[in-house]
């Protein structure tokens, strides 16, 4: 019985971490779109004018050849934003804990973020210096760093300027913080209690489930890590900080 038990609870545990990642990302589909949309009017900005000049005998090799470079490269930005989209929407065949790249990470929910938040009046800047390799898995670490970033970007939605860093900080020993950081009202004392309560939510009703951090705190602390956010003045903005093993490839 106690086998079943725990079975069933891994099964429901392993579902609404599925269910907050699709969420999570399902919040990013807008920005996505965009991303999407701008190397293709690019391309078709390209291609009508290398068939125009053809049309007119007024194409040279050479002009053929630049504008094709660009179009290529709108194909190639494209690829990479749907790959992306693909890797972190998959369902993980393996939740092996492993020496993993974080820049690797980072630079998917870059391409997938940038424009939503660029859209949306934000600025955002992610510090990153050197190669990091961490104990994770690749999915639920992109879900804990998408859903700190979704939550950055809700929380300055009313501010005047909307700012969002994250931080990449190695710390002594075998330790990597992830720091974000938000230009927002902060996080009262009173909830700042709760907030890593299952379905403790401060959104509108139908705005969010309230398992996000929850079940982001829950991977970070299966990888070996946790989640915490510091004290800070109201109106100063919230400050998550995800503290990570490291590891070697």
């Amino acid at each position: 019985m106690m086998t079943e038990d725990l079975t069933a609870t891994i099964e429901t545990r392993e579902r609404l971490e599925s269910a907050s990642r699709l969420s999570a990302l399902g919040e990013m589909a807008g920005g996505i779109a965009h991303e999407i949309n701008n190397p293709l009017a690019v391309i078709t900005g390209f291609c009508e004018r290398v068939r125009d000049r053809i049309s007119k005998g007024l194409a040279t090799l050479e002009d053929i050849d630049r504008d094709m470079t660009r179009v290529l490269s709108g194909v190639e930005r494209i690829s990479k934003i749907v790959n992306s989209m693909r890797s972190l929407a998959r369902e993980p065949q393996n939740k092996e804990i492993r020496p993993m790249s974080l820049n690797k990470v980072l630079d998917e929910i870059r391409d997938l973020c940038w424009e939503r938040f660029r859209s949306h009046g934000v600025a955002i800047e992610f510090q990153i210096d050197g190669e990091h390799i961490v104990l994770a898995e690749p999915t639920g670490l992109s879900q804990i760093l998408i859903n700190l970033l979704n939550n950055a970007q809700q929380a300055v939605s009313t501010a005047k300027e909307k700012r969002i860093s994250l931080q990449v900080i190695p710390k002594n020993g075998d330790i990597l913080e992830i720091h974000v950081k938000d230009s927002g009202s902060g996080v009262s004392s009173k909830i700042s209690t709760r907030i890593f309560e299952p379905f403790f939510t401060t959104k509108e009703p139908g705005q969010g489930t309230g398992l996000g951090l929850s079940l982001s705190q829950a991977i970070a602390i299966r990888f070996g890590g946790q989640i915490r956010l510091l004290e800070s003045v109201p109106g100063s903005g919230a400050h998550f900080v995800l503290k990570l093993r490291t590891g070697k490839m």
